[in-house]
């Protein structure tokens, strides 16, 4: 997931929650700066296949709460 930093200072992720132990995100270990991008890569493990629905909580330095991002797939059986 890749985001732009809009902000007139540098953005520092503090954390970043998955609700479930089958995702798995990780957050940029760098403050990103005003007009760059920064990335937060998020991998997930699907137990079967079937529809995916899922939330990361992204915990900014400076925010009282989380920015939260909703992802949606399909994971496909092997054939």
């Amino acid at each position: 997931m890749e985001f732009v930093n809009q902000t007139k200072k540098p953005l520092v992720v503090k954390n970043v929650m998955a609700g479930c132990g089958c995702t798995v995100p990780e957050k940029p270990t760098e403050p990103i700066m005003p007009g760059k991008t920064g990335k937060i890569k998020v991998s997930y493990s699907a137990p079967s296949a079937g529809p995916v629905n899922k939330d990361v909580e992204i915990y900014l330095a400076g925010y009282n709460e989380p920015k939260i991002v909703y992802f949606t797939g399909e994971v496909v059986a092997k054939k």
